[in-house]
């Protein structure tokens, strides 16, 4: 919990943290004042910062020059030291510099003011050490002001210092790395002369908008500070003056001994060589400004002062596992299924066409953007979604790249970093993205990211997004990111975005709505979708969303009408862009669950030509293979796609398969496995949890369930918990954990049917029969009154009611509908003996332990009519165990 008071100063807000502190603003109540106060941080105190930090206070309170922020006190306190700071309006020169360059007549005084505060620390025995951009902050009076000496070193000594002081422990490189001078990059020993090389950097980003040393990665930054000559300032910028370029050029110089001797000569040569303001051009009206991208200088971008280096803390959001079906037991779904409910959301693959498949596409995982200012406002999101879409669709069209959209967050995950989402989805690379937002335009940045340590590969630099046409982001993202990639070539005929941009707009609206809300009623949405299709009929996207929705529609009633509306929306699409896979993705998605074989066949024979040895194919194919009966060759398919893609996604159907199989120590397995790689991953310790639920560990799966439910309580766990209760004979917690998943979920009739159990072992009756009539009420308004889970859901309230004849005569309809499924044939034998037809109870557990069925849930009472049976003991004997 962060403090509320410091001895007489109350803190107001965080104003941001750094590698070494954080800073408050805060209120002197003694002088009626505001003041900074800056804290080392907790988590990285000890002797050698706090000597460090001491310091900083002791030497720069010796300094007293208007571009220094001054200290007013230093404080020490149980929780650790504090400064008393000189508080100044204003945002740093980093942040000013996401606007883009500044006027030559302002970087000229910019100059004049950090050579001052220079020549003041020099003159006192201190180095900088780590003059930035971001430790320079622009008062709203026009003046900077140096603050942030926390690398300073005596160098000689100043007054009141003992001669020979250093900065403890300061061996080795310190500072920032594309900051620093050469011999600094080297660990050699400094002078003024390192700082003034420090100054050239930052005067150098401010008149361009470009660092002139920033790489991939630290290492080949530090070879550029020592080996790469920039072009001058006034190549990139014509409008600044020669003096003030040639200045740069000189601080910049590799050879300590041809930079200026000193910052008060550095000084001198500005106000003798620029002439004042007066000498520089013009310079553009502001409005007409923008940071420009430069043609082949894209690793050397400057980073925003929100993008370090490496980043592996950067928190991102995902859709970490598939969700679940539920009926009686509920069982984790089918990827098909889930394909049908958010197929738009699928991630794309091009590969270059070419005899034999190439070694792999680089998969990219594409984070949710992170908005910083402007977070929560409507405009400020669907510019955020717009920033996304643009940039799944410009990684779509590389060749060689798959582009892996994160899908909605998850509550109860982890938080997640660049590697737990590189894990998550496979990915080798994470784009992540930041926004910043005014009344009227954004600044961007985008990154590209390794998965394994979220180390910065390359970064844009920041510019403009316009809040009212997020259309025009599609130009923007593809001049921006394109050169991220520069080994990754545009793929021939690969289809553009051809929309209205108010089309686009309403899009993006519709899209949140349904990622966000998942309304009840989608057929708002679908009318908006046929008037965005109506003014734009290019535009793909339209309709593969509009096929999502409908597909999703055809899932929850069951009702022909919206499975022919997905299957006509989807051939619209394949028309309207035959090169792409996602149509045929999608209408396999949709075709498969709904039992259309042979156009699922059809769309995945097509994708396997188009992506030979894709992942995403061989799962499909294995999907396919397991409809028609081939188990086995299913599971030897997915292993090899997992081998081949080991997503999160991927692992739980592969665990998913193993557990249906009855492979029960191999589905452990793979959900360690997945486990390992992302801890606290929900869907792997839910399915554990269902997992233990069916190797007859009904304890250790409601202890998994109840752990699950505290985190996230949702129908499925919550369900599941209370089937693991009744297992255990605990009736009354059940009944508490079924009425909540009921509460969750009031139109389900398996939740109604379960809670009625409960109550009835709890000779409740009068509630059980009240939850059973639920049941047979709800069945009744099923639209797909031929599914087999809904007779049988029903043919057991009516078997409980003791409407035996109508019992009897419904659970055989769900029989002959599913014949070969055990589950019907475990409901039918519940159903007759609760009838009291034990011959036919005795003879549907026979069938179904042979399908497979866990003899584990015969041990419910519903059986004990069957309890003195001899052919239903003998039938519940495990294999090698005594009669």
């Amino acid at each position: 919990m962060e403090p509320e008071r410091i001895g007489p100063y109350r803190l107001e807000r965080k104003l941001g943290a750094g590698g070494m502190g954080v800073v408050y603003a805060a209120w002197d109540e003694r002088l009626e004042r505001r003041v900074a106060l800056k804290q080392i941080r907790p988590e990285v105190a000890g002797d050698l910062l706090r000597q460090r930090f001491r310091r900083e206070a002791r030497a720069v309170a010796q300094l007293d020059h208007p571009a220094i922020v001054r200290i007013h006190d230093l404080l020490e306190t149980p929780d650790g030291d504090w400064l008393v700071l000189q508080y100044v309006e204003g945002p740093t020169l980093a942040q000013r510099l996401r606007e883009g360059p500044l006027p030559p007549e302002r970087a000229a005084a910019l100059a004049r003011d950090v050579l001052g505060a220079l020549e003041a620390a020099h003159s006192a025995g201190l180095l900088h050490r780590d003059l930035k951009a971001e430790n320079v902050v622009l008062a709203p009076s026009g003046r900077a002001l140096v603050l942030d000496f926390g690398l300073a070193k005596l160098y000689a000594p100043g007054p009141g210092a003992p001669p020979g002081e250093t900065a403890p422990g300061t061996a080795g490189v310190v500072g920032t790395y594309r900051a620093m001078s050469p011999e600094q990059a080297n660990g050699l020993a400094l002078d003024p002369r390192s700082d003034l090389f420090s100054l050239g950097v930052l005067l150098y980003e401010a008149a361009t908008g470009i660092s002139p040393f920033q790489a991939a990665t630290p290492i080949a930054t530090l070879a550029r500070v020592c080996t790469h000559l920039q072009p001058p300032v006034r190549e990139l910028v014509p409008a600044v003056p020669e003096p003030l370029s040639a200045l740069i050029d000189s601080l910049l110089e590799k050879d300590v001994e041809r930079r200026p001797r000193s910052a008060d000569e550095a000084l001198a040569r500005i106000e003798t060589g620029t002439g004042g303001a007066g000498t520089a051009k013009t310079p553009a009206p502001e409005a007409e400004k923008t940071v420009s991208f430069v043609p082949n200088r894209a690793p050397h971008h400057l980073p925003s002062a929100a993008a370090p280096e490496s980043d592996p803390g950067l928190s991102v959001s995902a859709t970490p596992y598939r969700g679940l079906r539920f009926r009686r037991l509920p069982l984790v779904a089918s990827l098909a299924l889930l394909v049908a409910l958010g197929v738009f959301l699928a991630w794309r693959l091009r590969l270059p066409s070419s005899p034999s498949p190439p070694p792999g596409p680089l998969y990219v995982a594409v984070a949710r953007p992170e908005v910083g200012l402007g977070a929560g406002r409507e405009d400020v999101a669907l510019a955020a979604a717009a920033l996304q879409a643009a940039s799944l669709r410009v990684l779509t069209s590389l060749e060689g790249v798959a582009a892996i959209p994160p899908g909605a967050p998850e509550p109860g995950e982890p938080a997640l970093t660049v590697q737990r989402l590189s894990r998550l989805l496979a990915a080798a690379e994470v784009l992540t993205a930041t926004l910043d937002c005014q009344a009227h335009q954004c600044q961007a940045v985008l990154r590209r990211q390794s998965g394994s340590d979220g180390k910065l590969i390359a970064s844009t630099t920041p510019f403009e997004v316009p809040l009212d046409n997020p259309y025009l982001l599609d130009t923007a993202i593809s001049t921006y990111l394109k050169p991220l990639y520069p080994d990754f070539r545009t793929q021939r005929g690969a289809s553009e975005l051809q929309v209205r941009a108010e089309d686009y707009q309403r899009y993006l609206r519709v899209q949140r709505t349904w990622e966000e809300k998942r309304p009840a009623d989608l057929q708002p949405l679908l009318v908006e979708l046929d008037q965005i299709r109506a003014g734009s009929p290019q535009f793909l996207d339209a309709y593969l969303l509009a096929a999502s929705l409908e597909g999703y529609r055809f899932f929850q009633t069951r009702d022909a009408k919206d499975l022919g509306l997905a299957l006509s929306t989807l051939g619209q699409a394949r028309r309207l862009a035959p090169a792409e896979p996602m149509p045929l993705f999608n209408l396999f998605g949709v075709a498969l669950p709904a039992g259309r074989l042979k156009e699922a066949e059809e769309a995945l024979r097509e994708l396997e030509q188009r992506l030979p040895g894709d992942a995403r194919t061989l799962e499909r194919r294995a999907l396919l293979s397991e409809r028609h009966g081939d188990k086995r060759q299913a599971l030897e398919l997915l292993r090899t796609a997992v081998d081949r893609h080991p997503s999160a996604a991927f692992l739980m159907d592969l665990a998913n398969l193993e557990l249906r199989l009855g492979e029960i120590p191999a589905a452990r397995s793979t959900l360690e496995d997945l486990l390992r790689r992302l801890p606290g991953h929900i869907g792997g310790e839910t399915l554990l949890a269902q997992i233990e639920l069916e190797a007859e560990s009904p304890a250790r799966a409601a202890e998994l369930y109840a752990d699950l439910a505290r985190r996230r309580p949702g129908f499925a766990v919550l369900s599941n918990l209370g089937l693991s209760q009744l297992l255990l004979g605990h009736f009354g917690e059940a009944a508490t954990s079924l009425r909540r998943a009921l509460s969750l979920a009031p139109t389900s009739y398996a939740a109604a049917l379960n809670l009625g159990d409960a109550e009835l072992l709890l000779d409740r009756r009068a509630e059980a029969a009240s939850l059973y009539r639920r049941v047979l009420e709800r069945v009744s308004q099923d639209p797909a009154p031929g599914d087999w889970e809904a007779l049988a859901a029903k043919a057991q309230a009516q078997a409980h009611l003791g409407q035996r004849i109508e019992a009897a005569a419904t659970i055989q309809q769900a029989v002959v509908i599913a014949p070969n499924n055990p589950e019907v044939a475990y409901d039918a034998a519940l159903v007759y003996s609760v009838i009291g037809d034990t011959a036919a109870a005795a003879a549907n557990a026979g069938r179904a332990l042979a399908l497979g069925y866990n003899r584990r849930w015969f041990a419910l009472p519903w059986f004990d009519s069957l309890r003195n049976d001899p052919v239903f003991r003998k039938l519940l004997e495990k294999p090698g165990e005594k009669p």
